[in-house]
């Protein structure tokens, strides 16, 4: 074995032992991740809430979405009708409930109303309903003096508007 075969075996070998002693460095970039929530700061201008029930919050900069049946934020855009649209304080007063996760307690806000006892109550609150884009009525089971009806945007949502009439008065 000459002097040259013999550098180049410990030339091989110098190489092999420093490059297993080298760091392996590997840069991977990775994407981040979508912001499918919005941030404490976030102050939307609109809220427009879909067929499907979720809700498309907006501002000049960025849209959120939140699914209502599911009560989560999601990264996918929805593809059903909107019914309804809230603006300003209404829409900043919706991403509250949502943020706090209101959706899920059982809040009541009642108002009382003198209601002609001559018109036909369930059409009157399908009206009502229809003004706010709940397109689904339904009918409380309750006893012979009162009649209670509901809406909401689709059955899969846990929230609703309830009517209810007794004798002359109503209440929602």
């Amino acid at each position: 074995m000459g002097t040259g075969m013999f550098r180049k075996i410990i030339t091989f070998l110098f190489m092999s032992i420093l490059s297993s002693c080298s760091p392996v460095s590997e840069v991977s970039v990775l994407p981040e991740p979508p912001q499918c929530q919005p941030n404490q700061a976030f102050n939307p201008t609109s809220a427009k809430i879909t067929l499907a029930g979720s809700v498309i919050f907006s501002n000049e900069k960025s849209d959120y979405y939140f699914n209502l049946p599911e009560n989560s934020w999601t990264c996918t855009s929805p593809n059903s009708q909107v019914t309804n649209l809230f603006r300003g304080v209404d829409a900043s007063t919706l991403i509250g409930a949502v943020a706090k996760q209101n959706n899920n307690t059982q809040d009541v806000v009642k108002s009382q109303l003198d209601f002609d006892s001559g018109g036909d109550f369930r059409s009157f609150v399908n009206e009502q309903c229809a003004s706010l884009g709940l397109s689904y009525l339904f009918q409380v089971n309750s006893s012979s003096d009162e009649q209670i009806y509901g809406c909401q945007i689709n059955p899969q949502v846990s929230s609703a508007i309830m009517w209810k009439q007794t004798g002359s008065r109503s209440v929602y």
